[in-house]
């Protein structure tokens, strides 16, 4: 029986790179925080990602947990995200990036204004996350996504 296992992971390997990404990926968690599920995305809808009057792409993701939620759009033409918390109210919001540490490397730093709302210059090709204090005070961080 052994045999036959051997003989299907060598026909069947998972790459390196995966198997390095998803050791990564469990080092960069934030031990604690409430984390927030994807619940939308708007690249998985059929018409894909949307563009505005002048061609670039736009896309939208929204990540919720019981009492917390951002909605972002991330603009590739000009590598920005901008967003929105709900609820609303002047939270910092952490935009990380794995970096093999346990918490990740935290790149930026922007202030949300009273109704909520943030944007972030700048944002670099690869997985990202968000990280904000909820007004129950619990610190919430979102799944990893690809900017």
């Amino acid at each position: 029986m052994k045999s036959i296992e051997e003989l299907l992971s060598s026909l069947d390997r998972t790459p390196e790179h995966v198997v390095v990404a998803a050791r990564q990926s469990f080092r960069c968690r934030a031990a604690g925080d409430q984390l927030a599920e994807l619940t939308y995305d708007s690249s998985e809808d059929l018409l894909g990602l949307t563009s505005s009057v002048r061609g670039t792409s736009t896309r939208q993701l929204c990540f919720a947990t019981e009492d917390s939620s951002v909605e972002i759009e991330l603009r590739e033409d000009a590598q920005l995200l901008v967003g929105q918390l709900i609820p609303s109210g002047p939270v910092e919001i952490e935009l990380t990036i794995p970096s093999g540490s346990e918490a990740g490397d935290v790149r930026w730093r922007e202030r949300a204004d009273e109704v909520g709302r943030f944007a972030i210059d700048d944002v670099p090709a690869g997985p990202i996350r968000l990280r904000w204090t909820a007004s129950s005070g619990r610190q919430v961080s979102t799944e990893w996504f690809r900017s």
